[in-house]
């Protein structure tokens, strides 16, 4: 025996992420009502606009990243004769032999000029730093930076301007960082306090949306470089 499921049969339900809205014709018009589809999903532009927003956040948590692995690589060791000589060795108690013990040479501006630098800088808003080595603080803190911060308790004390000034210092690395940062001040030898007079008001700019200050992402791209055989 035949049986009729029309009784039984499910309404007709509109597409998915679609809403039907039923406009009435006017009273007394024979024509039928009309239903247009309403979408309730984002149109292009929107998922456009939503991505654009997203990239730059996207681009520092992959930079913090970098900066994670690199303070993994170089914690309780001197990061300047990481950067010259790839060694892990203690860092070096007193700071205004830094250079001449790294670099086993030097004079004294090499040295000290750094200190007088770190004097000076003052590091932009609206991300906060470390004071002690210039790395980001929450949100996009790295995980082996820790919880310790200030110049009496950071694990990683200096880190920033001492990778950026052994960069200064060493002409082959500096030439491949200029060709990354073409706007990075040139070493002007015989001019040294005009050159770090330079690269002082240029290492706490910062480029545009997804990036930190020059002197840290002068760091990051190092530490790519250097985790990539490349330095």
């Amino acid at each position: 025996m035949d049986v009729d499921l029309s009784a039984h049969a499910q309404p007709t339900l509109a597409p998915p992420h679609y809403v039907l809205q039923t406009v009435s014709p006017a009273q007394g018009s024979s024509m039928p009502p009309i239903r247009h589809h309403i979408s309730n999903t984002p149109s292009t532009h929107v998922l456009m606009d939503a991505a654009n927003a997203a990239a730059p956040i996207q681009e520092l948590q992959r930079k913090v990243q970098v900066l994670n692995n690199a303070l993994h690589q170089t914690r309780d060791c001197c990061v300047i004769c990481w950067v010259v000589h790839r060694t892990k060795i203690p860092p070096h108690q007193n700071v205004k032999e830094f250079f001449s013990t790294c670099f086993r040479k030097g004079s004294l501006q090499d040295m000290t000029g750094w200190l007088t630098m770190k004097k000076t800088i003052r590091l932009p808003p609206p991300l906060t730093y470390c004071f002690a080595c210039g790395i980001p603080a929450r949100p996009y803190r790295p995980f082996h930076h820790g919880d310790l911060m200030g110049t009496d308790q950071c694990l990683f004390n200096r880190w920033t301007i001492l990778i950026v000034w052994t960069i200064w210092l060493r002409d082959d690395i500096r030439v491949k960082a200029r060709n990354a940062f073409a706007d990075m001040p040139e070493r002007q030898r015989g001019n040294e306090v005009q050159s770090r007079n330079d690269l002082q008001g240029w290492y706490s700019r910062v480029r545009g949306e997804g990036c930190f200050y020059n002197g840290l992402e002068v760091a990051i791209w190092f530490c790519e470089q250097r985790a990539g055989g490349l330095l």
